[in-house]
């Protein structure tokens, strides 16, 4: 049994998306465990749906790391996970810190590790309370690296060699998976979109958030990287944005001859640079109030699969099926008007 005195820190906290476990991170675990009484994983990106940024919900990536660790080990490690709160940073600060709160007492001598390698580090500095360790880069391996060979790649050696054997197994298991060929799919779909000179970067798209007597209206497009996704209906030129024209490209309001009336409630343009990934696309959305006695009957239009009215109280139950930061777009106006 260990004890506390024998440790500089009470606690380290690590905190990562871990899309996949990799040599890097076990060499940091075990670093963590050398300096700390207890190793607190923070996993993020919990309950996003899958991507090319985070194929693996927070379930398989535990999974993953459980795998590779003794279980000495894994009697000091306490796994948390959170969401991301993209249009809401101090709320997951908050959320990250009350977790730790639950497993250790803020009091004690607490560490945080991780390795500043460019603006995404930025979470590091964040708690001033905990002390900053610098893990390094371990052999210059990172994960985003990793999942493109992964996918991408016929020759998998080189990216298998920078993880530990019980992930290459895990993961070569995962290939024969649907999940992998739907992610398959979205990459091979990027590559060839940044191969196209004409293609604008850095361009801008309209979505719109429409309620109508507390439920949302939601899409599933026929784009490859909206598919089998629920999203907010999008237009390409918000510049153009009629809400009684511009949707219909996605949605069909049967048998409604007259203009629905509309009464636009919010806008705002989100911007994480990550929220795209092919370039930096940002979202120019409006909140609608659809002004109906009943919910009008909605049918899928020319550019998607499947249209339907979901209760607002019940969008987090589809939260890992909902793309990109769609969910969280709904949440901002939801709290900012609640508000």
């Amino acid at each position: 049994m260990t004890n506390l005195k024998e440790y500089p820190y009470a606690a380290s906290v690590y905190i990562g998306r871990f899309q996949p476990f990799h040599n890097g991170h076990l060499n940091s675990i075990i670093s963590a465990l050398q300096k700390s009484h207890r190793l607190i994983l923070v996993l993020g990106g919990a309950y996003l749906s899958p991507s090319i940024r985070g194929p693996w919900s927070v379930e398989e990536r535990i999974q993953m790391i459980q795998s590779c660790l003794t279980k000495q080990q894994l009697n000091r490690i306490d796994f948390i996970y959170v969401r991301d709160r993209l249009y809401c940073e101090q709320l997951w600060i908050q959320n990250v810190k009350g977790e730790v709160a639950k497993l250790i007492d803020s009091h004690l001598p607490i560490a945080i590790i991780g390795h500043e390698k460019d603006s995404s580090s930025y979470y590091l500095k964040v708690f001033p309370q905990w002390v900053f360790l610098e893990t390094g880069n371990f052999k210059g391996i990172n994960a985003t690296d990793i999942r493109k060979s992964y996918f991408l790649s016929e020759n998998l050696k080189s990216a298998y060699d920078k993880m530990p054997k019980p992930i290459s197994n895990w993961l070569k298991n995962y290939r024969k998976k649907m999940a992998f060929k739907i992610i398959k799919e979205k990459y091979i779909y990027i590559q060839k979109m940044k191969l196209n000179k004409k293609l604008n970067l850095n361009s801008e798209v309209s979505n719109v958030f429409i309620v109508c007597n507390n439920y949302v209206l939601l899409v599933k497009s026929k784009q490859i990287l909206r598919k089998n996704l629920f999203s907010m209906p999008e237009i390409e030129d918000f510049n153009q944005f009629d809400p009684q024209n511009s949707i219909l490209n996605e949605i069909i309001f049967k048998n409604f001859n007259n203009k629905l009336n509309f009464k636009l409630l919010n806008q705002r343009i989100f911007d994480y640079s990550d929220r795209y990934p092919i370039g930096m696309q940002k979202s120019n959305t409006f909140y609608f109030q659809l002004n109906h006695e009943n919910l009008p009957t909605v049918l899928p239009g020319k550019n998607s699969e499947h249209v339907e009215w979901t209760l607002l109280d019940d969008i987090h139950l589809l939260e890992n099926q909902i793309y990109a930061d769609h969910f969280q777009i709904m949440k901002w106006f939801l709290n900012f008007t609640s508000s």
